[in-house]
């Protein structure tokens, strides 16, 4: 087996085409996989639905695709938290970040909901976020919390105008540029989002070697 540093790795371009959504019907498994391709590799996720462990459809619907790079390593930037917060304009709790989301039928129970306070500055905006009890209870699993992701990309709508956003629907499809996970760093670039609604794992030889689902709470 091949490894690398995640640290040295980026994903770009990154564009989530469709949610994967699970309802009462039907759950959705997922499929992960990483391709060798030149000097970069292929990452692509697909699901299906299935219903206690039987497949509903035969055909994989693609969710995202990305392509990795190794790259040089850089100096992570520094930020005076300090400075930050004690000059921001304004500052609310998460709930108003969650408020908008709901406001267009997006939903977060306790797994995805995080705690926040947003300190809001000339054109910038600075979130202090922890994960609730339930989350934390998965750290473990992940390189980065699925909620943290969320939320990042939540955080951009505090900075928009709430009703031309709320108009235009601008989730999935989503495009980010490039991605890299530092450390504790999430560090992103040029987010564009576009109108729209809202396994097994293979190795590089493509043999599988990881299933998951996700289902409903």
């Amino acid at each position: 087996p091949h490894h690398a540093d995640v640290d040295g790795m980026t994903g770009r371009p990154c564009p989530f085409t469709e949610p994967i959504a699970a309802t009462e019907a039907y759950d959705k498994q997922v499929q992960i996989s990483l391709e060798p391709s030149g000097d970069h590799a292929v990452i692509s996720v697909e699901s299906r639905k299935v219903k206690e462990g039987v497949a509903l459809e035969e055909q994989w619907t693609t969710n995202f695709t990305c392509e990795l790079h190794q790259v040089a390593p850089e100096p992570q930037p520094r930020l005076d938290i300090a400075r930050l917060q004690a000059t921001a304009a304004r500052r609310a709790g998460a709930d108003e970040l969650y408020a908008f989301a709901r406001s267009v039928d997006i939903h977060h129970l306790e797994f995805m909901k995080a705690l926040s306070t947003l300190h809001y500055g000339q054109g910038w905006l600075l979130a202090e976020v922890t994960l609730s009890e339930l989350a934390q209870g998965y750290l473990d699993h992940f390189h980065v919390h699925p909620a943290y992701l969320d939320f990042s990309t939540l955080m951009p709508f505090c900075l928009f105008d709430k009703e031309a956003a709320a108009e235009r629907q601008p989730f999935i499809p989503i495009f980010i540029e490039s991605f890299r996970a530092r450390s504790c760093a999430v560090v992103s670039t040029r987010t564009t989002l576009t109108p729209g609604c809202c396994t097994p794992c293979r190795s590089a030889s493509g043999r599988a070697i990881r299933s998951c689902h996700t289902s409903l709470p």
